[in-house]
Order: structure tokens, then C-alpha cells, then sequence
């Protein structure tokens, strides 16, 4: 998937959850830059981060809430 430029792929095919060169614009600004996380099943994932260092717009692409 693509987001003014940023190239990324959403998805796995196989219960994991998998981003790939995600990239979030908003505007000029930047929010997630290039993230590639992969969490296979039964694997637990946390966020840890500064205020206004993507964790939310992450978990929000990945729910399906933003777009890539």
C-alpha cells in the first residue's frame, strides 16, 4: 500500500501480522517513517515510545482505522 509516496505492505495471509515499509503522512508531516514490525501467532507485541512517536497511528493502521 502506498501514502502520499511511502511504499508498504499490510498483511501476512497466515495468522501473523506483518507491516512492511509502512510510512503514515499527515500533511508535511511524517508520523511513521519506513516501520516494519512482524508478530507471529501466539507472539505479544508492545508499543513503548515517546509522546508523538507513532504508537497510536501504528496501532490505528493496523486496525484498519488509518490508511497506510
Amino acid at each position: 500500500m502506498s501514502a502520499e509516496g511511502g511504499a508498504g505492505r499490510v498483511g501476512a495471509g497466515n495468522g501473523s501480522v506483518e507491516l512492511v515499509g509502512v510510512t503514515k503522512r499527515f500533511g508535511t508531516v511524517t508520523a511513521v517513517d519506513a516501520i516494519d514490525i512482524q508478530v507471529r501467532p501466539g507472539e505479544f507485541l508492545s508499543l513503548l515510545g515517546p509522546y508523538g512517536c507513532g504508537k497510536t497511528t501504528t496501532l490505528r493502521m493496523l486496525a484498519g482505522f488509518e490508511d497506510p
